[in-house]
């Protein structure tokens, strides 16, 4: 039985050593259990974390208290993202539910069955989620409106020399 061959670790990346010298800065406590996710802002000081029973929290990570709690209308919460106006949250339910602030600004149903991931755009105009119903949605963020919906056999490999 063949093992594989140990590489060496690049320069400049963290060895075992420096990995084993991190310690907590601090521990915070959120409403939603069982993270699912966690999205840092811009600027470093507040943590979107998202968890089971439709919960988000926002969390100050220098005071390590909620500045905000996302309540989705159940299932998990399974991706989330700042964008420049508030907060896009992604449930497993299949809904993507948009915050301007503190207020809901939208929230879309149009995945048939989780929407697993939320991407945004540089521009922070245009949304993307992706569902386990193979397909994936831009959304228009200024008005609120769905764009496309493309449906892809993801996972099946395509031989493009033909």
């Amino acid at each position: 039985m063949r093992t594989r061959q140990k590489r060496a670790i690049p320069e400049g990346w963290a060895t075992a050593e420096n990995l084993s010298a991190f310690t907590a800065l601090a521990t915070v406590t959120a409403k939603a259990k069982k993270a699912s996710f966690i999205s840092i802002d811009e600027a470093g000081e507040e943590a979107l974390i998202g968890g089971d029973k439709g919960l988000a929290s926002e969390i100050s990570i220098e005071d390590g208290k909620a500045v905000h709690e996302f309540k989705t209308e159940g299932g998990t919460v399974t991706n989330g993202l700042y964008w420049p106006k508030g907060t896009v949250l992604a449930t497993s339910t299949g809904k993507v539910n948009v915050y301007a602030g503190e207020e809901k600004a939208a929230s879309f149903d149009s995945h048939a069955g989780a929407a697993n991931a939320v991407a945004l755009h540089p521009s922070g105009e245009i949304l993307a989620s992706v569902g386990v119903d193979k397909s994936y949605i831009l959304y228009d963020l200024t008005d609120f409106t769905v764009l496309t919906q493309v449906y892809t056999e993801s996972g099946q490999s395509t031989d493009l020399s033909e």
